[in-house]
């Protein structure tokens, strides 16, 4: 990464030939010396600018800078505070992505299915799916198309294959009897009583707001991985 390099730029001997060549360009940009500086540094400037990092410019001015270490962790916090604020900024003025928001929003981070997969390295592949399924785009003015396996028209193919198409009608059964295995009766009640849209929501994000302890939570994340795996991908 740029950043990165230019800490290692800054934190060089100053008898070394590169920090010399690199600070007498920086100077020249800062300075105006010359009208159009292509490079290293124009384009460097313009990512301080973007991640809101000023320490160069101190540095220029006062000739201190952090240590590599704090450099490195600096820049870390500042391009994902950036990256995520235009990510949330996106999500909010973009209603194709308005489902991926619900569902990061309840995953809350890291999606549990690459949580699951570092335990269950057999099941990477079904992971790996059901992640891409939750960044599939889904238009918020749903066009209808015609199911040329039951006849039926459907708006998010999803929501179709996994809730109502009867060509999976068994693999669904299957699905339901593998919720209902995973703790109280109660659990099966509350999934039941979910809307389409968020009941897709809740098993796309492997994540639900319903009590369980940690081996029910397990058997649920692997209920929905395997299953929509096996219901949109075979």
């Amino acid at each position: 990464m740029n950043l990165l390099f230019l800490g290692k730029l800054v934190l060089m001997k100053d008898s070394m030939l590169p920090k010399q060549i690199f600070l007498t360009r920086a100077m020249e940009f800062k300075y105006n010396c010359v009208k159009h500086q292509l490079g290293f540094i124009p384009d460097i400037h313009r990512i301080l600018i973007n991640y809101r990092l000023s320490d160069f410019d101190t540095y220029l001015s006062t000739g201190h800078f952090p240590t590599y270490i704090q450099w490195k962790k600096k820049v870390k916090v500042a391009v994902q505070e950036t990256e995520e604020s235009l990510w949330r900024f996106r999500t909010q003025i973009d209603k194709d992505f308005k489902f991926f928001s619900r569902i990061h929003t309840l995953s809350k981070g890291l999606h549990p299915a690459w949580t699951f997969s570092r335990k269950h390295p057999l099941l990477i592949e079904q992971c790996r799916f059901i992640v891409n399924l939750c960044t599939l785009t889904r238009p918020y003015e749903e066009p209808f198309f015609l199911c040329d396996k039951c006849g039926r028209f459907f708006g998010d193919i999803t929501i179709h294959i996994v809730l109502s198409c009867e060509t999976f009608q068994s693999k669904r059964d299957k699905f339901w009897c593998d919720l209902i295995d995973i703790g109280p009766i109660e659990f099966s009640a509350y999934l039941h009583s979910l809307t389409d849209e968020d009941f897709l929501a809740c098993i796309l994000s492997c994540h639900t707001d319903f009590d369980l302890n940690e081996d029910e939570r397990t058997m649920f994340q692997k209920a929905c991985i395997t299953n929509i795996y096996w219901m949109c991908a075979t």
